[in-house]
């Protein structure tokens, strides 16, 4: 946790999740505990920790969406949550690979290019490391034991981002980001409409 616990919003002493820019991780100590949440309307550029009471709030005021927890992704969200939940995953994909050419070039600032909750780590991150980020992250996108992919957004962006981001220097971005998120978002719904046909 950053800031000894304190909230950055209401400046209680009892915050137990990471927020930054990508979203909140809640940790131990927190009713959350292991929840995942997405930003829906607001990013907020401030990197620190949250206590319960204003986490709520965030969500209550649909700033904020919870998407996982300890079991995996959540089951029938709506659409604008797993569509910002993709965008998401696709973020991280971009950085994998951003973070892999850095290395790769020999500039050393590639740990500053993954998403937040990677540069939390405690072990520092090493050239290999970087070098491979992209495959550990696509492995992880296939590892037994993790619900399919098409129940998974954060996971189809990382695998669209990355595999965008064989052929496109920038990745996944604008246009193209748009029209994949449209495309997983479609097999969704066919999805849902075929087994409520069935």
């Amino acid at each position: 946790m950053e800031d000894d616990g304190i909230c950055m919003q209401c400046h209680a002493t009892e915050g137990f999740s990471d927020a930054s820019a990508e979203g909140v991780d809640s940790g131990y100590g927190s009713r959350h505990d292991t929840s995942s949440f997405v930003w829906l309307r607001q990013r907020s550029a401030a990197h620190g920790v949250l206590c319960d009471q204003c986490l709520d709030r965030l969500v209550e005021s649909g700033d904020l969406a919870k998407y996982a927890d300890r079991r995996g992704p959540l089951a029938h969200l709506p659409d604008t949550v797993l569509g910002a939940v993709f965008v998401l995953g696709a973020d991280y994909g971009n950085r994998f690979v951003a973070a892999a050419r850095l290395m790769d070039s020999g500039d050393t600032s590639a740990a500053a290019a993954l998403p937040a909750r990677w540069q939390r780590r405690r072990k520092p991150l090493r050239t290999e490391d970087a070098a491979w980020l992209p495959a550990m992250a696509l492995e992880r996108c296939f590892a037994s034991g993790f619900p399919p992919l098409e129940a998974d957004p954060l996971r189809a962006g990382i695998l669209a981002a990355l595999a965008a981001g064989i052929t496109t220097p920038a990745g996944l971005v604008d246009g193209a980001l748009d029209a994949s998120c449209r495309r997983f978002l479609g097999m969704l719904n066919a999805d849902r409409d075929g087994y409520a046909d069935g």
